[in-house]
């Protein structure tokens, strides 16, 4: 999905553009789920957006893989995913500060999270 053809579709074929934006929204919404499960399992910062992450990471991809097109070569595409797999592992939160986090917003459920971490 993407590339020039499909730039200059969106212009002038309102189906092509509508298609177009539902494909962009599956992957969208296929990040957003994965990004939003670590957020709300605290495995991310709070400082972390997984709405902006997703965005981020779907308009990397997108033009790592139109330059991977034109190229004839993965190297684009490469090289933005471990870019943005790198940005994204900046907001993850190590184990033990992750526990803690989760001890402070679930006092009530230390013996579940103590258990859990232990496996």
């Amino acid at each position: 999905m993407g590339g020039p053809l499909s730039s200059e579709l969106a212009d002038t074929d309102s189906a092509a553009r509508t298609q177009l934006a539902d494909g962009f929204m599956q992957w969208e919404f296929a990040f957003c789920i994965g990004l939003r499960a670590m957020y709300e399992r605290v495995e991310l910062r709070t400082d972390a957006n997984p709405d902006n992450l997703t965005l981020t990471l779907l308009t990397a991809l997108q033009g790592g893989l139109l330059l991977t097109q034109c190229r004839k070569e993965t190297s684009p595409l490469e090289a933005v995913l471990d870019a943005m797999l790198a940005y994204i592992q900046s907001f993850v939160i190590r184990s033990a500060a992750r526990l803690m986090l989760r001890i402070y917003h679930n006092p009530h459920d230390v013996p579940n999270l103590l258990n859990n971490d232990r496996k």
